[in-house]
Formats: structure tokens, C-alpha cells, sequence
């Protein structure tokens, strides 16, 4: 009896060690899911966004950009074919009139945080562009497709243009050597009428 009265009390001892822990890892669980939410809630989401264009308005590739708060990085990224460039922010309503620095290899803006406090419906962005030396603060023009699009869709349409060239070509000489040729006349077939029977 004593040796299953240890056993019981072990076993009690290590479920009250593994429940901690699971309570433990929940809780953990829970304040990290919890703070993925609030990063993503519009009230807690500022999205700086815009093209770095250089002095011919064409995009630049694979630039660095990088906004700051006083001298800590908040958040980074690099932009894609067209230039274009896309980072959020973790700020609160406590953020607003604050100043960032959105810096690229050449070029820096200092902007100012501006949203509607308390609205926490409309998405928070601001437009953030280079074109140039200049700093554009408003929502450029659709820059279209990546160059390599143009470049394949102006090839299609050459194949598809020499298709078509190389059909009508080849119709008209077929229609030139009708043309050409001279007509055959074949020679009447005579009717062979059937012979009449003798009769004897």
C-alpha cells in the first residue's frame, strides 16, 4: 500500500508539472497570436508606399529603402521591377504628427505621420515617392507592366504578324500559279451506242 501511495503521489506531482507548462505554453501562445492581431488591425497598420524613379522617370531596381524613427529602423524593404516599393509600420495613435525618414541609397524624405485619429476603419498610407531629387507625396499613375512584359508581348505580336505575312504569301503564289498554268482541255468521250442484236 505505501509503494502505491508513492506511485500516486509521483504521478499527481508530474500532471501538476505538465500542466504549468501547457498553461504555460497557451499563455505564450495567446500573447503572441494577440499581438500578430494587433499589428494587423488598421488602427495599429501604417503603410508607407510609393515608386523610386530616377531623373527619366525610369524605375530603379532593387533599391534599398529604409524608414526610421529618430535613429531606430522601424522596418525596411527593396522595390521590384517597376520601382515600386511597399513597407508597414506598428505605430498607435500615439505616432501621429511624429517624423520618419524614408531613405534610399541616393536620396532621403523626411515625411510626418498624418491619419484621422480614432478611425479605425480607413487604411492608414502614405505615399512616398522619388522621382529624381524630387519628393512626391501623393499617389503616382499606374507605371504598367515590368519591362520584360513589354518585351515578350512585343515579340508575340512579331511572331504572330510574321505568321500571318508568311499564309498570305503563300496563298498568293498558290493563286499566281493557277493563274499561270495553262488550262487543259480533255479530249470528249464518244458515247458508244449498243449494238443492235441480229436477228437469224
Amino acid at each position: 500500500m505505501l509503494r502505491s501511495g508513492v506511485r500516486t503521489w509521483r504521478q499527481r506531482q508530474l500532471i501538476t508539472v505538465i500542466a504549468a507548462q501547457a498553461l504555460a505554453v497557451v499563455a505564450m501562445t495567446l500573447a503572441l497570436a494577440s499581438a500578430a492581431v494587433a499589428e494587423h488591425e488598421v488602427d495599429h497598420r501604417y503603410t508607407v508606399k510609393g515608386y523610386v524613379l530616377d531623373e527619366q522617370e525610369r524605375p530603379v531596381r532593387d533599391a534599398a529603402v529604409t524608414i526610421r524613427l529618430d535613429k531606430r529602423v522601424l522596418n525596411s524593404g527593396r522595390t521590384d521591377q517597376r520601382g515600386f516599393y511597399d513597407i508597414r509600420l506598428h505605430l498607435h495613435d500615439s505616432a501621429l504628427g511624429e517624423e520618419l525618414r524614408v531613405a534610399t541609397p541616393a536620396h532621403e524624405a523626411i515625411i510626418e505621420v498624418a491619419f484621422e485619429r480614432g478611425d479605425a476603419r480607413t487604411p492608414r498610407i502614405h505615399h512616398v515617392n522619388f522621382v529624381g531629387g524630387r519628393i512626391v507625396e501623393e499617389k503616382l499613375a499606374w507605371r504598367g507592366f515590368p519591362m520584360w512584359v513589354y518585351v515578350a508581348a512585343g515579340i508575340a505580336l512579331a511572331v504572330a504578324a510574321a505568321a500571318v505575312a508568311a499564309k498570305r504569301i503563300k496563298r498568293e503564289k498558290r493563286k499566281r500559279k493557277r493563274k499561270d498554268s495553262p488550262k487543259r482541255t480533255q479530249p470528249r468521250k464518244r458515247s458508244r451506242k449498243p449494238k443492235k442484236k441480229r436477228r437469224r
